[in-house]
């Protein structure tokens, strides 16, 4: 409800060997997440699993009020 900068945190599933892009909108920013991978090559869940979960994040400048938010 209040204006301020924020940053914006997503958790997400990344596949080993393969990408899985999207774009998260808050407001006016947007940001792509998925294109490359953030964990280690060696992650046990990803070795053992062939996937597993990771978190992006992005700041953002945001008014007061509500802010329409797209995936």
């Amino acid at each position: 409800p209040r204006a301020g900068k924020y940053r914006v945190w997503v958790r997400y599933v990344e596949h080993r060997r393969k990408k899985s892009p999207f774009t998260v909108q808050v407001g006016t920013a947007s940001q792509a997440l998925g294109e490359k991978p953030v964990l280690p090559t060696d992650d046990e869940y990803l070795l053992y699993w062939g996937l597993s979960f990771a978190w992006g994040s992005f700041d953002v400048d945001l008014k007061e009020g509500p802010i329409p938010l797209k995936l």
